[in-house]
């Protein structure tokens, strides 16, 4: 059986699947405000998935994008499924990747955004205790 995903992030890789994303987390900031939020994305715990990313954080492909889309997904049976609407994340980028952290024991994936109303509302939500987010709170 598949492991349980709660939502999918689209639009990082031209082909294939969207990343499966297992629970979300907003970044803390610490002293002078950043003009930027970054949320962590707990992603599957994949080889092939690992090396595409990397390339793209080493140049060999876009770490910034026009938008990227975060879509909640609904189980039935043992398929996940995705709800109608999407959140969309404008002018997101390539932040971090880590292997594993203390809370998740699988690879963690920083995207940055700046602080537009429209990315604001997202952070917002998921920064103020929102129940869409997920296991993961580090």
């Amino acid at each position: 059986m598949a492991a349980r995903h709660f939502w999918e992030l689209e639009g990082i890789f031209a082909f294939g699947e969207p990343l499966k994303i297992f629970a979300i987390e907003i970044e803390r900031e610490a002293g002078d405000p950043l003009p930027y939020s970054v949320i962590d994305f707990a992603i599957e715990d994949n080889v092939h998935l690992w090396t595409r990313l990397m390339e793209k954080f080493n140049g060999q492909g876009t770490a910034e994008f026009e938008r990227l889309f975060l879509m909640s997904t609904e189980w039935n049976g043992l398929n996940a499924v995705a709800r109608g609407k999407a959140d969309q994340l404008a002018k997101p980028r390539l932040f971090s990747l880590l292997k594993r952290t203390p809370s998740y024991h699988g690879p963690i994936l920083g995207i940055a955004v700046d602080k537009s109303p429209q990315n604001l509302h997202i952070v917002n939500r998921f920064r103020h205790g929102s129940p869409l987010a997920g296991p993961y709170r580090g």
